[in-house]
């Protein structure tokens, strides 16, 4: 199966040549792989480093939940409060009015027999 030289390349050198071309390909490959993996493991945080960082947040999330949660027990404590005194007010002033309108209901009468004390001294 072999051709002279002077017919062209044999086939024992076009096979040896192709098993060239294909392993500087798979060099060109193992290349280029290894530098996708070493670009890959730099962007990739080590699992350590990730636990310790997802550690952090669950702390600063269970403080910031534990800061919100006293929050609104001041705030709810303070509406109560308000609430309570605004209550307190309501009755203050309910009970003011009602103490006004006696008042000018009994000056009301208090004038009125002021004024027929009056007219029934007059002298005629």
């Amino acid at each position: 199966m072999q051709r002279g030289d002077r017919d062209g390349p044999t086939v024992d050198s076009l096979i040896l040549e192709k098993i060239d071309d294909l392993k500087s390909h798979v060099v060109r490959l193992e290349t280029g792989l290894g530098n996708r993996v070493e670009q890959l493991s730099q962007q990739f945080v080590p699992r350590a480093e990730y636990e310790s960082r997802h550690s952090d947040v669950r702390n600063e999330i269970t403080k910031t939940d534990a800061r919100v949660e006293a929050v609104k027990a001041e705030l709810a404590s303070r509406i109560t409060a308000e609430s309570a005194e605004r209550k307190t007010l309501e009755e203050k002033l309910a009970a003011a009015r009602r103490f006004a309108v006696s008042t000018s209901i009994a000056g009301f009468g208090s004038v009125v027999g002021l004024l027929s004390l009056i007219l029934t001294n007059l002298p005629s």
